[in-house]
C-alpha cells in the first residue's frame, strides 16, 4: 500500500467495492488484498471507516469530497493498458457495507462487537437479507482468521446449533466441519459456538445468551 498525500483529507464513495467499520489501517488493508478487485482505498481512523475501490482515484475526479481525517492508499501501479474490470462485488450492493470475496464466493460483512444473544445477531444478519457465517470447511474457517486478524482478542458468534446430539445450521442441514479446543463442547446445556481467538480461534460451545460477554460476528449471502 502506498499513501497518495495529494488526496489528503478528501475520501470518495462513488462506485465503491464496499464501505466497512475497520478500527484499524491494517485490517482495512488486509480485507482490501483479500477482496476480488480492490485497487485502492479511502481510510479515517477516528470514525473507524474503511471505503474500498476496484480503481486508483485521481485527484481531479469530481467525485472527491472534503472531510478532514481522510487517507487515500493504492495497492498496485496501474499501468497505461489496464482497463479496471468489472467487479462481481455488484452482488452485494444491494446492502450497505458488504464485501465481495472472490476466494469463498460470497458477500460479507463484519459487524462490530455485541452482547451474546444469538437470537438478536441472528435477526441483525436476516435484516440484511443475509445469515450469520457458516464455517463448512478449513479454508472457511481459515479465511475468517484472515479477515479478523487485526482485530482485538475476544470472541467470535458463528453459525450452529445443537439439536438431538448433533449440529446442524441454521437450515437443519447437518454440520460436517468442526474446529473444536480440546475438550469442547463441554456443556451439554449450552449449543451454540464461539471461536475464541485467544485459543487460535478454536471453538468452544455457548449458551443462547451471555449478555456479559461480547462477540464479533460475521453476516454472508
Amino acid at each position: 500500500m502506498s499513501e497518495n498525500l495529494n488526496l489528503r483529507d478528501q475520501f470518495s464513495d462513488y462506485n465503491k467495492l464496499g464501505n466497512i467499520e475497520s478500527k484499524s489501517l491494517v485490517r482495512c488493508t488486509n480485507i482490501c488484498l483479500l477482496t476480488a478487485n480492490c485497487r485502492s482505498l479511502f481510510y479515517q481512523k477516528e470514525l473507524h471507516q474503511c471505503i474500498l475501490h476496484s480503481i486508483d482515484i485521481q485527484e481531479s475526479s469530481v467525485n472527491l469530497v472534503s472531510s478532514t481525517g481522510w487517507k487515500y492508499y493504492k495497492t498496485f501501479e496501474e499501468s497505461p493498458s489496464t482497463t479496471p474490470s468489472t467487479s462481481p462485488a455488484e452482488k452485494c450492493t444491494d446492502t450497505a457495507g458488504f464485501i465481495y470475496n472472490a476466494g469463498e464466493s460470497m458477500c460479507y460483512f463484519i459487524g462490530t462487537p455485541v452482547a451474546v444473544d444469538f437470537d438478536v445477531i441472528e435477526t441483525l444478519c436476516s435484516n440484511m437479507n443475509s445469515e450469520l457465517i457458516r464455517i463448512d470447511s478449513a479454508q472457511k474457517q481459515a479465511f475468517v482468521q484472515q479477515i479478523l486478524a487485526a482485530d482485538a482478542g475476544g470472541w467470535v458468534c458463528i453459525q450452529g446449533d445443537r439439536d438431538d446430539g448433533s449440529y446442524k445450521f441454521d437450515d437443519g442441514s447437518d454440520m460436517t466441519y468442526f474446529n473444536w479446543n480440546m475438550g469442547q463442547p463441554d456443556n451439554f446445556i449450552w449449543h451454540h459456538i464461539v471461536m475464541v481467538k485467544q485459543f487460535n480461534y478454536l471453538w468452544h460451545d455457548m449458551a443462547d445468551e451471555k449478555l456479559d460477554r461480547q462477540c464479533t460476528y460475521i453476516c454472508e449471502k
